[in-house]
């Protein structure tokens, strides 16, 4: 069953349309059997029942938007995620993507933990960028982010990335990108100009 919820930033309830524009930003958040679900409309939040549930959710204008799911059958779902490292003494943003079942940010914490050389370069941890079902859009994302943060060095870049998430070249390219774009929406690109496959 699908309740509809909304809530700001702040827990605070807010607005309980499930509109929200194209600037919408998908993702799905695993919740815990026994969790309370702070902000949900009607102000103090929504408890989860022993069944478990699931929390559909979109963030437009600082607001947290989505659906409230609750199955006592349906297992975790894999969802892919986008996230940035950041070095706090050089400036560099490292971009990536990684998978898996549970929350997002338990998702890259977990992925930060395995990338032994930023962290001994004294990157930050990981952080979320956006997460989906949809894998296709999360590889388009990732590489608008390190075109984003200044491309990859192996196309004469400055971020952190030694190579592209996708390649110039790559016949999924005309794919990945617009699917990303349609998902999250688009972003600038700073990387060096060069010719590549389908959309920049």
């Amino acid at each position: 069953m699908d309740y509809p919820v909304a809530a700001n930033k702040g827990g605070i309830a807010a607005d309980s349309s499930a509109n929200i524009g194209a600037a919408a930003i998908a993702g799905r958040l695993a919740v815990a059997a026994g969790t309370t679900v702070p902000g949900v409309v009607g102000g103090s939040g929504v408890s989860i029942p022993a069944i478990g549930a699931e929390l559909t959710a979109a963030t437009s204008a600082g607001l947290l938007i989505g659906t409230l799911s609750i199955s006592g059958s349906e297992p975790n779902k894999t969802i892919y995620v986008t996230y940035t490292r950041v070095n706090p003494i050089t400036g560099e943003v490292y971009s990536g993507r990684t998978h898996g079942e549970g929350d997002p940010q338990s998702i890259v914490t977990q992925r930060g933990m395995q990338q032994s050389h930023l962290n001994k370069e004294g990157f930050a941890p990981p952080v979320v960028d956006r997460w989906s079902s949809d894998g296709g859009a999360i590889r388009g994302r990732e590489q608008q982010l390190i075109d984003f943060f200044g491309g990859a060095r192996s196309v004469g870049g400055t971020s952190r990335n030694m190579i592209n998430g996708v390649s110039d070249f790559n016949p999924n390219r005309i794919y990945y990108i617009p699917a990303s774009i349609a998902t999250f929406g688009p972003l600038p690109d700073n990387s060096p100009p060069r010719f590549r496959l389908g959309f920049p």
